[in-house]
């Protein structure tokens, strides 16, 4: 079996669903990608033959998106191609990842393509293994080697040759090269999961790359090139009917724009997640991670299971179209009614474990004991949730009357009193 580890997919998808248990069961999955040869490892026939429908029906939208983004970013090479801007770097032999002094070569080399063709040039190719974030981690206080990042392959690199000058205004007689990641999809519309994804990538490559243009830095050469890394990062997104456009059009591919962000902005949220919060979620135990079923599930590989938890223990996900935030909101309304001393524990948070670790399956019904509240004073159910609506609003809403009328507005109840 394989390390335990994180793709970048993993961490986009993330920024879609908003969805801990996500993160913490594909981290910890026996199937994965190998870390080297970036190829799936084999599951059971006999246990993918035991999927449930919804599961495969999920991987065919999966699919079917992926095979929209392969013909996307094929339309748009052959444009970069056309216009003599796209060096495509072979894959290895044994498919491993590349070196950073390797990375830095191919980058070294295709920047000698810049005077002799365009200012810029893109580069596609490019595979390494993500850095294990030592010093990243220890910064924000987390564990050494409390999360792994598998391999990383962003789909273009631009190079764009810069105008150094040095301290006397003249220009220097050395070049100044910067790297840009682009990451290629199919959708119209920027999404948080797409800059999360080119976020990680430009992190890894500045880590990666640093020291060795630190090296760089000391050599007495006035001629030396400097390899940079960008101000901004970049998604290219596909403009309306360009997959389905005629061949003879692939020269006009590349006329959609690319969107790009700030990697000022970018990082420092991307940061605090990947370094503080993600390991708190990947280390503990999985009856201890939040989660709630919410329409943003759909597609997800592991929403059957999901669905069925929720339903077993009527957790909030059996609300139709109940978000997280308004989830995590019903939550804090079932303590504040606790504190108010209104009855709200048809379960007691103990007994529900106790009864969970008796279950035919010790590993699933413990992660049934996992709840959207902020302590372990009240287990947050439709059942609790049943005993605050019929015996508790009036009480509520004399001390808490914003929160009561919000309360009663998202679940569509009124009052109990006259």
């Amino acid at each position: 079996m394989t390390e335990a580890h994180l793709s970048p997919t993993n961490l986009a998808n993330y920024y879609h669903n908003q969805c801990n248990l996500y993160l913490h069961n594909v981290y910890h999955r026996r199937d994965r990608i190998d870390l080297k040869s970036h190829k799936e490892t084999k599951t059971n026939d006999a246990q993918r033959q035991r999927q449930p429908q919804s599961t495969q029906t999920a991987s065919a939208l999966v699919t079917a998106q992926y095979q929209r983004g392969i013909k996307w970013e094929a339309r748009l090479f052959r444009s970069l191609e056309n216009h003599n801007v796209l060096i495509r770097v072979p894959p290895s032999s044994d498919s491993t990842p590349q070196s950073p002094k390797q990375i830095r070569d191919i980058l070294l080399d295709g920047s000698k393509h810049l005077m002799e063709i365009e200012d810029h040039v893109y580069i596609t190719g490019i595979v390494f293994q993500s850095p294990s974030f030592e010093s990243e981690l220890e910064e924000y206080g987390s564990p050494k080697g409390s999360i792994a990042f598998g391999v990383a392959k962003p789909d273009l690199i631009k190079l764009t040759l810069i105008k150094s000058v040095n301290n006397k205004g003249s220009k220097s007689t050395g070049r100044m090269i910067e790297w840009e990641v682009i990451d290629v999809k199919s959708s119209t519309t920027l999404k948080s999961s797409h800059t999360a994804q080119i976020g990680f990538y430009h992190l890894c490559l500045d880590i990666l790359l640093a020291p060795l243009e630190l090296d760089s830095t000391s050599s007495p050469d006035p001629t030396q090139t400097r390899i940079v890394p960008g101000k901004q990062a970049t998604i290219w997104l596909r403009p309306p009917q360009s997959i389905e456009a005629p061949d003879d059009q692939d020269s006009n591919a590349d006329s959609y724009l690319p969107v790009s962000t700030s990697t000022s902005l970018l990082l420092p949220p991307l940061r605090t997640f990947l370094f503080k919060s993600l390991p708190s979620i990947l280390t503990s135990s999985k009856d201890q991670v939040e989660w709630h079923l919410n329409p943003a599930c759909q597609g997800c590989e592991f929403l059957s299971g999901c669905k069925k938890e929720t339903v077993q223990n009527a957790r909030l996900g059996m609300i139709p179209n109940l978000s997280i935030p308004d989830a995590k909101f019903i939550g804090e309304v079932l303590e504040i009614a606790h504190t108010l001393g209104i009855d709200v524990n048809a379960k007691k948070p103990n007994k529900q474990k106790e009864e969970g670790e008796q279950g035919e399956n010790d590993t699933n019904d413990d992660e049934t004991t996992m709840t959207m509240t902020t302590t372990a004073a009240v287990v947050v159910d439709i059942e609790n949730l049943d005993r605050l609506v019929k015996g508790g609003i009036d009480k509520l809403e004399r001390t808490y009357a914003p929160t009561a009328k919000r309360f009663q507005r998202l679940l569509g109840v009124q009052r109990s009193g006259p």
